[in-house]
């Protein structure tokens, strides 16, 4: 075989060899068929940025969004492509509730997960509201001291100050610890729920105290410390306190006067 006829079979190989070079994958994308209609289509990887700058939009898992807060369920039905109902993110923990999302604000004392991160009633613990392991806590302390008289008040006020915009119904759990060893007479106290009308902000706030205090009998010395929590109250953190003290008091038996 001579230079020229080896010349013409590589020629011949060549053009008769399948081309890869130019192939491009195939990828599924939602076409915009008019409104917020969609169909899905396969186009070459190259043809999705014209395809894209035109509206369309690469084919997925879009999540059902049942009540309308733009947060959809992974519970629910899905479909590759956007439409009415339907949306890319799957992050609604109750997608039966338009008040319930990830953009939510937490109520405190509701038990529910409003803003679903896996958590219910977080950062409750602190005035106005608190969650009933602290108040357990504090009341197992209270009946751990030997030798004492430890008592658990519930009182039913209603509290109102004439500049004030409203007034306030509120249930006030104290934990009262007493002991009177002549001449020494000895008193702690742990108020969970208070209301102060404050004068000077024109605010109403939730203040929870805690404190001592002795008195010698034979001097007439007498000592205390008092330390207080307090913060804004607004009408629901207020609602959710009552009700939270509430049910508190009632299932361990305190009655409120």
């Amino acid at each position: 075989m001579n230079s020229k006829t080896i010349g013409l079979a590589l020629l011949a190989a060549a053009v008769m060899a399948p081309s890869t070079a130019l192939a491009y994958p195939k990828v599924s994308i939602c076409h915009k068929s008019g409104g917020n209609s969609y169909h899905v289509i396969k186009v070459s990887q190259n043809a999705v940025p014209a395809h894209l700058a035109h509206g369309d939009v690469v084919a997925g898992v879009y999540y059902a969004d049942t009540d309308g807060d733009g947060f959809g369920s992974h519970c629910g039905a899905t479909s590759v492509c956007p439409g009415p109902g339907f949306v890319a993110n799957s992050d609604d923990c109750n997608d039966a509730d338009v008040s319930v999302s990830p953009i939510s604000l937490e109520v405190c004392g509701d038990g529910a997960d409003n803003n679903c991160n896996y958590e219910m009633d977080e950062a409750c613990d602190v005035c106005p509201c608190f969650v009933s392991d602290d108040i357990d806590e504090a009341w197992a302390a209270f009946q751990q001291e030997a030798g004492q008289t430890n008592e658990a008040v519930c009182t039913d006020e209603v509290f109102f100050d004439p500049e004030a915009v409203s007034g306030y119904e509120y249930v006030q759990v104290v934990f009262q610890r007493q002991s009177y060893n002549y001449p020494l007479y000895e008193y702690d106290y742990w108020n969970f729920y208070s209301i102060n009308w404050d004068d000077s902000s024109e605010e109403v706030y939730c203040e929870t105290t805690q404190g001592s205090y002795v008195q010698n009998y034979e001097t007439a010395e007498a000592s205390g410390v008092n330390d207080a929590y307090s913060q804004p109250l607004t009408d629901a953190e207020h609602a959710s306190c009552v009700a939270l003290l509430r049910d508190w008091s009632s299932a361990n038996g305190l009655t409120c006067e």
